[in-house]
């Protein structure tokens, strides 16, 4: 399992790299999980995806969820999903020139302490 919910906000020059995309074989034993929560700001709404590219792995786990009654998701947290991904990109776009600024200044503030 691999947890990306983070991997909107990069704001090195490392681009993001899901693990899943590093051996095709290895591929088939991963489950990505990414969200708009963190990016977009949205941690109160219960929304992630679940990205599976082994079809008898994604079977299994689709099963799972329906046995304990979470395999639909909260229409709020839906439709909070579709409007970041569709409407928020000139948010990310600021919140990402911010926290590189942030970056910059904790940068600056150590500079004194290396040796």
């Amino acid at each position: 399992m691999s947890d990306d919910v983070h991997q909107d906000l990069v704001i090195g020059d490392i681009p993001y790299t899901p693990i899943a995309s590093l051996d095709e074989e290895f591929a088939d034993f991963i489950i990505t999980f990414t969200s708009p929560c963190k990016t977009f700001n949205l941690s109160g709404l219960p929304v992630a995806q679940l990205i599976i590219k082994n079809s008898d792995l994604r079977e299994k786990l689709r099963h799972n969820l329906y046995q304990l009654s979470v395999h639909q998701p909260d229409m709020l947290a839906m439709a909070g999903c579709v409007a970041a991904y569709r409407h928020g990109g000139e948010w990310l776009d600021a919140l990402l020139h911010y926290l590189k600024g942030n970056y910059a200044l904790l940068e600056q503030g150590l500079a004194p302490l290396k040796t």
